[in-house]
Formats: C-alpha cells, structure tokens, sequence
C-alpha cells in the first residue's frame, strides 16, 4: 500500500514556525487538515518586544 504525497512538507512547516517567531508570537499552534489545510493559530499574547516608535503613538 502506498501512502499519498505529503501536502505539507517540513521545510513549509519550518518556515511556519520561523515566520510565528519573527512576528513576535511565543506560543502558537499549527493544525494541518486531512484536505493539506494549515490551520494556524496563536494560543497566547505577543511578546512583551516594544519598538522605540511605541511611545511615540501613546
């Protein structure tokens, strides 16, 4: 019995979790569907990472 073609491969998995990291997410769920649908989700706030321009706008 031969298995389908993977729809999701892990470098795109790899990029997913670089991407999540980079936009400041800490913890954060990646759901893959039977369909190849990637589901992602955060499951908490964004990193306390504050940009010097922050205090500008408040």
């Amino acid at each position: 019995m031969c298995y389908p073609k993977a729809t999701v491969r892990q470098s795109d998995l790899t990029r997913y979790f670089k991407a999540m990291k980079a936009a400041g997410f800490q913890d954060f769920k990646v759901e893959i569907k039977p369909s190849g649908r990637v589901l992602l989700s955060t499951q908490g706030p964004i990193s306390n990472h504050q940009n010097p321009c922050d205090r500008l706008l408040d």
